[in-house]
């Protein structure tokens, strides 16, 4: 709980900064912990609301876990607090407090993402829920939002998959794996510092039936960060629920996942729905390679893969900010 008097409803808060509870779950420690470096050593200097409430910049929760990390593995808090960023990032990287080179040969990032992913596993099969979480959130906060996508959490989905299709996990790690995963992205997309004034907006749901969104919420974040304005509708939205927000929010862009393989009928009824929605707002919809919708929605863009879309998402967002700004 924080420390801080309740926070005035209608007091400003400034964008971009997080409360101590996502600077908690982001960082890794203990908002306790926080506090006491803060007191202690001055680790952070978080702004404050009107109502006297901590928040902490991005840069500050990044600073946290990189403390967090480098406390893990030795060093003293003392002898950590007043180093600058870029001397936390070397002792990440190798080097030693005298800046002269470890004797050891320099971490490989490969490894390293291997063991990330590795470490998750091993929490989340011996259903060890907190020190699962905990890997996650250092993951998020220190790599690149496109390294933690694409090295750290599409690796993590897909095999847990594969191991609940071995029978190698039960039903309840599957479950606690999606739990996790699908509120800690919502979470980091609710936490994305805000758009730029202007942003093109970005609708992501998934259609009518659909329960599977971890694609398009990782497409999601990856668009939020890179300044899109992003409105994330939740799973199963019918096609007319889907056009009325698109609609009201103006978006630029309708984003859509379709993972599961409907029956005929099914499928052609959502085949449909998507090109009526493709005739009002741009689609995109991601989907695995050979999926049966594929071919049935022309005028429809189709995606198979995170970076794919977000390189696609990158060339829009510049004909958006174009002077010209024709979209064709």
């Amino acid at each position: 709980m924080s420390d801080a008097p309740p926070q005035d409803a209608t007091a400003p808060i400034p964008e971009g900064l997080y409360p101590i509870r996502a600077a908690s779950r982001l960082s890794g420690l203990s908002p306790d912990l926080i506090r006491i470096w803060q007191r202690r050593y001055g680790v952070v200097e978080p702004a404050r609301t009107a109502g006297h409430a901590r928040r902490y910049s991005a840069a500050e929760v990044r600073r946290l876990a990189m403390l967090r990390e480098l406390t893990q593995r030795g060093h003293a808090i003392g002898d950590l607090a007043r180093l600058p960023d870029d001397r936390l990032q070397s002792l990440l990287q190798g080097k030693s407090l005298l800046e002269t080179p470890v004797q050891s040969p320099p971490l490989d990032q490969d490894r390293l993402l291997e063991g990330v992913v590795r470490d998750y596993l091993q929490a989340i099969a011996r259903l060890d829920v907190r020190q699962a979480q905990q890997i996650l959130a250092r993951a998020a906060t220190l790599l690149p939002p496109e390294v933690f996508v694409l090295r750290v959490a599409i690796p993590v989905l897909r095999e847990v998959g594969d191991r609940w299709a071995r029978n190698e996990l039960g039903v309840a790690h599957e479950h606690v794996v999606s739990g996790q995963m699908k509120g800690f992205l919502t979470d980091l997309l609710r936490l994305a510092p805000a758009p730029p004034p202007g942003a093109p907006r970005l609708l992501a749901a998934t259609p009518s039936g659909h329960l599977h969104e971890f694609g398009v919420l990782l497409a999601a974040w990856l668009a939020a960060v890179d300044g899109w304005d992003v409105t994330w509708a939740g799973p199963d939205l019918p096609s007319s629920d889907l056009l009325q927000a698109a609609e009201t929010l103006q978006a630029e862009l309708v984003v859509l996942s379709v993972i599961r393989e409907p029956p005929p009928a099914e499928l052609q009824r959502l085949a449909a729905d998507l090109r009526g929605l493709s005739r009002h707002v741009r689609l995109w919809v991601g989907m695995p390679e050979g999926h049966p919708l594929k071919d049935r929605m022309p005028g429809v863009r189709i995606f198979h893969g995170i970076e794919e879309m977000r390189s696609a998402l990158a060339t829009l967002r510049r004909l958006h900010d174009a002077p010209d700004d024709t979209h064709a």
